[in-house]
């Protein structure tokens, strides 16, 4: 009898993690993303910059803080949800869900803009 309650519990168990684990990879997706976005801006805006001293992130590390913390407040409260007791589990991972989808929209409208902007302007230098 105990054997199966703690069969019973560990497949509940992975139930949930696996939902904690498809939540997870949102997160990692976009702070990789971002880390671009932000070293292309950099790259891109800061011409006259001295490299006396390596500095990676030096203009744009608030910005790229801000949006993690976004990022990862989202889903800690995601798993607090999820591992909570609550009814409405689903909905609530498809709000999340909606969240992530505008974080990514955000990123790739950034990532878009960036990488033409230093696609341009590194064929420039080479062209020319």
């Amino acid at each position: 009898m105990r054997i199966a309650l703690c069969i019973v519990s560990l497949q509940t168990l992975s139930a949930q993690a696996s939902v904690s684990l498809m939540s997870a990879y949102y997160p990692l997706v976009l702070t990789g993303s971002s880390l671009i976005v932000c070293f292309w801006a950099e790259v891109f805006h800061l011409r006259e910059i001295r490299w006396e001293r390596p500095r990676f992130l030096s203009k744009s590390f608030l910005g790229f803080l801000a949006f993690n913390i976004i990022t990862y407040s989202l889903l800690t409260a995601e798993l607090f949800l999820v591992w909570a007791e609550h009814e409405h589990k689903d909905f609530y991972t498809h709000i999340f869900n909606g969240c992530y989808a505008v974080l990514m929209f955000v990123v790739v409208v950034f990532f878009l803009i960036y990488g033409v902007e230093v696609f341009f302007k590194v064929r420039i230098q080479t062209c020319c």
